[in-house]
C-alpha cells in the first residue's frame, strides 16, 4: 500500500494547488482553505483518473471527465456559469447562461484541475503509471469524500457564500440546472464511450498484428506496419512546450473576451463560439494523428501551459494585497524551478507514455500486483494513457 499511497497523496495535493493556489483564486493568505478543497479537487481528480484506468481509456476520456467536473463545480455547486451578474462587464450572456465564461472555465478545469495534475503524477511515479492505485473500498471512499465535500460547498454557496461575497442571492432557474445536469451526464457518457472504443481498438489492433505477422512470408515488422495506423511524429519537447504555451495563451484570452462587454457589444456571440469550436476541432484532429508523447514531451507541454497560467493569474484574479502578490510570485518561481528540475531528470529519449509502455512494465516492480482486483482492472483497462 505504501507504494500506491505516494501518487494518491501527490494528486490529492497537486490538483487544488495547481488549480487554485498557483493560479491565484486562492491567495497565500487563504492557503489554509486548501484543506477543504482537497476533498473536491483532489478526490475528484483521483476518481476521474481511477475510472479512466479501469475503463481502459486515455487522455481524451480524462479531459472529457474534466469538463464534466467543471460543469459540476461551476454549473451546479457554485453556478458562476449561470450567474453572469457576478462578473463586471460580462460579454456572451444568452438565456441566462454566461457562455463565454462557461467555455473558458470548463476548459480550465479539464486541463488545470484534472489533466495537468494527473499528467504530472503519472510522470513522477512511472512504476504506477496507468495502473489502478486504489482497491474498490479506497475508490469508494474517495468518491464519498468528494460527494460530501461537494454537497457541503453547494449548501454553503447557496445559503451564505455568494451573498456574503457578492451581495447577490444565489438563485438559479431549475431549467438551467437541468441543462447542466444533462451536459454533465453526456460528457461522462462520452468519456466512457471513447474509453470503450479505445480499449476495443487496441485489442483488435493487437489481434490483427499477431495475425498479419504470422502470415507465411510476412516479416513481423512489415506485418506490424500494415496492422498499425501510420502516425505523424510529435514536435520535440521544446517545440511542444511553446505550442502548449501558445494554446494556453489563446485559451486565457477567452476570459478577456468574456469580460469585454463594453468593447464587444457589437459582436454576435455566435462568432467567438464558432472560433473556439473550430480551434478545438482542429487541435483534436492534429492530436489524433500523432503518437502518445514521451515523458519529456508531456512534461514540456504541462510546463508551457503552467507558465502561462502563472503569468495570467496576476492579471485575471485581481490580486491587490502586496502580501498575496509577493506570495504568488514566490510560489510561481518555486513552481518553475521544480518543473525545470523534473524535466532535467527525465531521460532524453524517454519511453512513450502509451499502453505499450505500461504493458512492458507489467511484469516488473510494484506493477506486478498479486491483488486480483488491481490485476483484473489493469488487464481490462490496459495500462497507460494515450
Amino acid at each position: 500500500m505504501a507504494g500506491r499511497a505516494r501518487p494518491v497523496v501527490f494528486l490529492l495535493l497537486a490538483a487544488p494547488v495547481i488549480a487554485e493556489l498557483l493560479w491565484g483564486t486562492t491567495t497565500v493568505s487563504q492557503a489554509p482553505g486548501l484543506l477543504f478543497q482537497i476533498g473536491l479537487y483532489g478526490c475528484g481528480a483521483i476518481v476521474i483518473r481511477e475510472a479512466v484506468v479501469r475503463w481502459g481509456g486515455g487522455w481524451p476520456s480524462v479531459l472529457l471527465l474534466g469538463l464534466a467536473y467543471g460543469g459540476i463545480e461551476e454549473g451546479l455547486l457554485e453556478p458562476t456559469w449561470l450567474t453572469p451578474r457576478l462578473f463586471p462587464h460580462p460579454y456572451g450572456v444568452a438565456g441566462g447562461v454566461y457562455w463565454t465564461y462557461a467555455v473558458f472555465n470548463a476548459g480550465y478545469h479539464a486541463v488545470f484541475s484534472i489533466g495537468i495534475p494527473v499528467a504530472l503524477t503519472e510522470i513522477l511515479f512511472p512504476d504506477w503509471r496507468g495502473r489502478p492505485w486504489l482497491h474498490r473500498p479506497g475508490l469508494s471512499a474517495a468518491a464519498a469524500v468528494y460527494l460530501v465535500n461537494a454537497a457541503a460547498i453547494g449548501v454553503a454557496w447557496y445559503t451564505v457564500l455568494q451573498k456574503s461575497a457578492f451581495g447577490i442571492p444565489a438563485r438559479v432557474h431549475p431549467v438551467q440546472m437541468a441543462g447542466v445536469v444533462v451536459l454533465v451526464v453526456a460528457l461522462v457518457a462520452a468519456a466512457r464511450l471513447v474509453a470503450s472504443r479505445r480499449a476495443a481498438g487496441q485489442n483488435a489492433a493487437g489481434q490483427r498484428a499477431a495475425q498479419v505477422s504470422g502470415e507465411p512470408g510476412c516479416a513481423t515488422a512489415a506485418g506490424a506496419r500494415r496492422a498499425v495506423r501510420v502516425l505523424r511524429p510529435l514536435p520535440g519537447p521544446r517545440a511542444l512546450g511553446f505550442i502548449a504555451a501558445a494554446a494556453a495563451l489563446l485559451w486565457f484570452s477567452i476570459l478577456l473576451v468574456a469580460t469585454s462587454q463594453d468593447g464587444l457589444s457589437w459582436l454576435p456571440l455566435v462568432v467567438p463560439l464558432l472560433i473556439v469550436a473550430a480551434a478545438v476541432a482542429g487541435t483534436v484532429r492534429w492530436v489524433v494523428h500523432r503518437p502518445s508523447p514521451s515523458e519529456r514531451q508531456l512534461m514540456a507541454a504541462c510546463a508551457g501551459a503552467l507558465v502561462v497560467q502563472a503569468a495570467a493569474g496576476f492579471v485575471a484574479t485581481g490580486l491587490h494585497d502586496p502580501v498575496n502578490i509577493v506570495g504568488k510570485a514566490v510560489l510561481n518561481v518555486a513552481e518553475l524551478i521544480a518543473l525545470a528540475v523534473l524535466y532535467g531528470r527525465l531521460p532524453a529519449a524517454g519511453p512513450q507514455n502509451s499502453p505499450a509502455t505500461g504493458a512492458a512494465r507489467a511484469g516488473a516492480g510494484p506493477q506486478s500486483s498479486t491483488d486480483p482486483e488491481l490485476a483484473d482492472s489493469a488487464a481490462a483497462g490496459g495500462p497507460g494513457f494515450s
